[in-house]
């Protein structure tokens, strides 16, 4: 009897345990292999974020256990190769410029001594002589969202020790400002002047001059510009006012240049392609007549004149390592008088800017002009100019610098050539202060016998800048 009972308990106790058995079976989720970086199976282990159920009574349970496989995720695709980003070089001695209300303004001041082997630039046997230079500047730019407006002006005095040597006064200003109108529209606006010397024995100044003629250059212009899709158009309206001053000859009589004194209004029309291109042509028209404040000059002949220049080109912009606009100009001038000639050249006009690394600057410009004339025989004549300008930082405050030039004026008695060559090293002590010397020489040939010179100058220079 009590067999029979422990026989029924222990089946009862195992009939228990079979239930309890499927029922773990059916809440707890199946152990799933461990997969390596290549796919492959390893140790099992528990995932306890896995819900997926598995029924052990279902048909092939077994096989869809073992069959569950984790997967790498797939490769990331080749990213492609980013253009590597420009460093911008900082400028610890750049000047810090003073805050003006919305103006950045960048005064300067250069101060030294220079020794010419030829003060007077002119023919002949010539005695060195040393002298003071002052070479003040000024510079300022806006700070607006929208518009701008800049500008700059500086100049160049030099007083030799020996009286009877000419003093150098030379300089030049500009500003430009420009309005945003719409989106596709903005105005510019100019004002400039230049003060530039002609040497004895140069541009049709007497060998027998004591000082140089002092030639004035002022004038303005205003200019529309809209876009109308790729093509900008742009129309100007300027005016240029030309002075000389007189000059006193070695005979005692004074040479009166009143007759070469005009005014020249100018309108120009120019049409840029710009479909979203680093270079852009353009074809620019421009009408310049030139009015004389005496109706006839020294030789009794009208001067007065109707002026045409057309120039085509393109300019060029690609960030930090090219910039600038070039064109092949050509340049008509009819005169009023039938004895004089039509006047007419053609040449290259424009800067370029290179900068071969980031210590580097190399700049070229060129131009073509047709000037004014009092001979008896001349409509005027035609002026090539070309100039080359490096600099390189051969450390983070000293800079070294080099320059050429090339003047190449042609007229009715012959072809005149002035060479210019010029080195020099600046030491920045910091953003206000420097040091600076440079060498400049000079070289003219003239189309008369015996106008040949040359002038050899040193500069020694400290430096303020803000």
């Amino acid at each position: 009897m009590v067999k029979t009972r422990v026989a029924q308990l222990a089946l009862t106790m195992a009939g228990l345990m079979v239930l309890s058995a499927t029922a773990l079976a059916q809440a707890t989720p199946p152990l799933r292999p461990a997969v390596t970086v290549d796919g492959t199976a390893s140790a099992a282990t528990e995932d306890p974020a896995d819900s997926t159920v598995i029924d052990p009574l279902a048909e092939d349970a077994s096989e869809e256990a073992t069959d569950i496989k984790v997967l790498a995720p797939p490769p990331a695709p080749d990213e492609p190769a980013k253009r590597r980003p420009t460093r911008v070089r900082p400028a610890p001695y750049a000047p810090l410029g003073l805050r003006a209300n919305v103006f950045n303004v960048y005064p300067s001041l250069e101060m030294g001594g220079v020794v010419s082997t030829n003060p007077r630039r002119t023919a002949g046997k010539n005695a060195i002589d040393g002298g003071v230079r002052l070479r003040p500047g000024l510079a300022h730019q806006s700070d607006w969202v929208r518009h701008s407006w800049s500008g700059e002006a500086n100049g160049e005095f030099i007083r030799f020790l020996d009286k009877d040597n000419p003093k150098t006064v030379t300089g030049s200003a500009k500003t430009d400002f420009r309005l945003d109108i719409r989106r596709t529209t903005h105005a510019d606006f100019n004002l400039h002047y230049d003060l530039s010397q002609a040497e004895a024995g140069s541009d049709e100044v007497s060998t027998a001059a004591l000082d140089p003629r002092r030639d004035h250059t002022l004038g303005g212009s205003a200019a529309l510009s809209h876009d109308l899709g790729p093509i900008e158009t742009t129309a100007r309206l300027g005016v240029e006012r030309k002075l000389f001053s007189d000059v006193a000859l070695a005979d005692g009589t004074t040479e009166n240049n009143s007759d070469r004194a005009y005014t020249e209004p100018s309108f120009s029309l120019r049409g840029t392609y710009k479909y979203g291109a680093l270079v852009t042509p353009f074809a620019e028209a421009t009408y310049a007549p030139r009015f004389h404040d005496d109706r006839r000059d020294r030789n009794g002949l009208k001067r007065n004149s109707q002026g045409v220049t057309l120039r085509a080109g393109f300019s060029f912009d690609d960030g930090a390592v090219w910039s600038g606009e070039v064109a092949a100009k050509y340049m008509v001038r009819n005169y009023a008088d039938p004895a004089l000639d039509t006047l007419q050249t053609a040449g290259l006009d424009g800067t370029i800017t290179w900068r071969p690394s980031e210590i580097a600057t190399i700049a070229l410009s060129l131009g073509t002009e047709l000037n004014e004339s009092t001979l008896a025989t001349s409509s005027g004549t035609r002026l090539w100019t070309a100039r080359l300008a490096m600099t390189e930082a051969l450390r983070e405050n000293l800079d070294a610098r080099f320059s050429l030039g090339a003047d190449i004026e042609d007229g009715e008695d012959g072809t005149d050539y002035t060479f210019a060559t010029g080195a020099g090293l600046e030491y920045k002590f910091n953003p206000m202060f420097s040091a600076a010397a440079d060498y400049s020489g000079t070289f003219f040939r003239g189309s008369a016998a015996g106008d040949d010179w040359d002038d050899h100058r040193v500069i020694a220079s400290l430096i303020w800048h803000y």
